[in-house]
């Protein structure tokens, strides 16, 4: 964990010099417990942002690997399942953006994860990310508990959750 916080330490102060955040709905975050956040992506940018928003180490789930400790191996792998499961029992934060078409397989995973478990999802929304020195806000929604729900209907749930939030 040591290195994350480094570059968390890094990127908060990236985010105070050249930006203004807001953040709202923080408190749906969760402190003790993990959760898997799913939002939408508009530039690099938005990874610094979520990483000043929030406390607890989150790990991305990305189809082009991130440097240093914050992203899992590529691709519909063992290893990457083991690692996302071993994330969630370090009560560790997930990220997903839901526009990532290159890794349908593992979001499919994880949403199965968090409806056999019952790990909540936390959609978010974000906006102003695409230009230095703008205002960038970020919206945390209610965690939703898709547990006994249609696994058909947690990506549109959660792209009309995630299309309010960011406006």
């Amino acid at each position: 964990m040591e290195e994350y916080q480094k570059i968390k330490k890094s990127s908060d102060s990236i985010m105070e010099v050249f930006y203004n955040v807001e953040v709202y709905g923080s408190y749906n975050l969760p402190f003790e417990y993990p959760a898997i956040l799913v939002g939408n992506y508009r530039s690099y940018t938005d990874i610094f942002t979520l990483m000043y928003s929030t406390t607890g180490k989150i790990n991305f789930l990305t189809a082009k690997s991130l440097p240093g400790p914050m992203s899992f191996p590529l691709a519909d792998t063992i290893e990457c399942r083991k690692q996302m499961l071993k994330s969630l029992k370090n009560n560790e934060l997930m990220n997903i953006y839901l526009e990532e078409k290159r890794i349908s397989k593992e979001k499919e995973y994880v949403f199965k994860v968090a409806q056999e478990v019952g790990i909540p999802v936390i959609p978010y929304g974000i906006k102003g990310t695409y230009k230095l020195g703008n205002k960038i806000i970020i919206n945390f929604g209610e965690a939703i508990n898709f547990k006994g729900c249609d696994p058909e209907m947690i990506e549109p749930i959660l792209s009309s959750k995630i299309k309010k939030l960011s406006e």
